[in-house]
């Protein structure tokens, strides 16, 4: 407390109270040894602040002019900043400035034994003021730190969700009858899903999805992988399914790099002119056929193993026709977390169900693919939270148009 100071701030016409008040202060200190107490005027003050540290006595107790109140408002905000302690005999009235009701005050008839008493307390505290001021400034540099890496980050994801939505393709193809609408929706910047849509002649075209295991970054560069290898596969083996799975299956294995890794995945060829399907799948959902509000899975018994597990596993291609007015959907898995029951409490919102059928036997109604996607992306938007899914979601929507329908398109 030796190395304590105190300046007793007062108006010209205090000044002798001021002298009392001082000498009081010093011969009634409660505690250890008094601080040492010097008297400064305002001018003084504004001329010469008090050092960093010092204690301020403001006294209030004389005019209570504009121009007090605002040198005592300067006071108070040049000790908030030094970070010393302050405390005013008498009252502030300042109604601009509410942040001053804080300010620790005494009336101006306490006793000096009082102030004396609360000045001690205040000025004991200071050493473990000034280390928790440290300690907060060293918290808000960490802050800033981590601030400023998490922007960093949040950039490059960004960077990252626009190169990965860069694989996706940019039109999807429509031969004849076939009418191909996609939604992808990721759970955050980035996404595990990964489809692609392409001609593969002049009556053909390949669609498939695929679903790397978990979501975020780890689950897309996944799927970087797959679509460089879906290039290869697809332009060395353009009408044979279980070969391009075949291909997908070896080179993630190859790439796992001692890490297992793995995805689901199907992949249909699909006859524009007949409607012929020929699929392979890899431990995915099966593939949904909709036809007016019925909703059947498509045969699956010969569906190969995971994506990336075993690099002998082979895939067997299945056999199925998609007649004029049907739909084909091919989803993700994330659909089964996307519509929580209406009676589920929170802790249950990310359990799966089977609403999501519901949802896609609504689409019965609809011959266009595009306000198939928009439906059920109203839906999903639509459902308890929406603002937090819980995986990625993919939905892939085949459409063959009946006659009549591709005679009014043609034209």
């Amino acid at each position: 407390m030796s190395n304590s100071a105190l300046v007793v701030i007062t108006d010209d016409r205090s000044t002798e109270d001021a002298k009392a008040l001082s000498q009081a202060l010093h011969d009634g200190w409660p505690i250890g040894s008094p601080p040492v107490i010097r008297i400064a005027s305002h001018d003084e003050c504004k001329s010469t602040p008090p050092a960093p540290g010092t204690a301020r006595l403001l006294l209030a107790t004389g005019s209570s002019g504009a121009r007090q109140v605002r040198f005592i408002t300067n006071c108070i905000d040049q000790a908030r900043e030094d970070g010393a302690p302050v405390l005013v005999v008498g009252e502030i009235t300042n109604p601009n400035r509410p942040d001053l009701v804080d300010v620790p005050a005494v009336a101006a008839a306490t006793e000096p034994a009082t102030i004396a008493a609360v000045l001690a307390g205040m000025l004991d505290r200071q050493s473990e003021i000034r280390s928790l001021r440290t300690q907060a400034a060293a918290t808000a540099r960490v802050v800033d730190n981590v601030q400023e890496e998490m922007t960093k980050i949040d950039e490059e994801l960004q960077a990252a969700g626009i190169v990965q939505r860069n694989f996706l393709p940019d039109q999807l193809p429509r031969i004849g009858s076939i009418d191909v609408g996609a939604l992808w929706r990721p759970t955050s910047y980035v996404s595990g899903d990964y489809y692609d849509v392409r001609r593969v002649d002049d009556t053909t075209i390949g669609v498939l999805l695929v679903d790397a295991a978990g979501h975020g970054v780890p689950s897309a560069l996944m799927t970087m992988i797959i679509a460089r290898a879906f290039d290869w596969a697809q332009a060395e083996h353009p009408h044979r399914p279980e070969l391009v799975m075949k291909t997908l299956n070896n080179e993630l294995c190859f790439q796992q790099a001692g890490i297992t890794r793995f995805a689901t995945g199907v992949y249909a060829l699909i006859d524009c002119t007949d409607g012929t399907m020929t699929y392979c799948s890899a431990g995915h959902p099966p593939p949904l056929l909709l036809d007016r509000s019925v909703l059947r899975p498509l045969p699956n018994e010969q569906a190969g193993g995971l994506l990336g597990v075993f690099p002998e596993q082979t895939f067997e291609p299945m056999t199925y026709p998609l007649i004029p007015g049907e739909t084909l959907l091919l989803h993700s898995d994330g659909f089964e977390q996307a519509f929580p029951l209406p009676d589920a409490d929170p802790n249950e919102m990310t359990m799966p169900t089977n609403a999501y059928l519901e949802v896609f036997k609504s689409l019965s109604d609809l011959k266009d693919t595009d306000e198939m996607v928009k439906r059920i992306s109203g839906a999903i938007d639509a459902r308890r939270g929406s603002l937090h899914p819980c995986d990625d979601l993919t939905l892939l929507c085949v459409h063959r148009l009946g006659e009549a329908a591709t005679l009014r398109r043609a034209a």
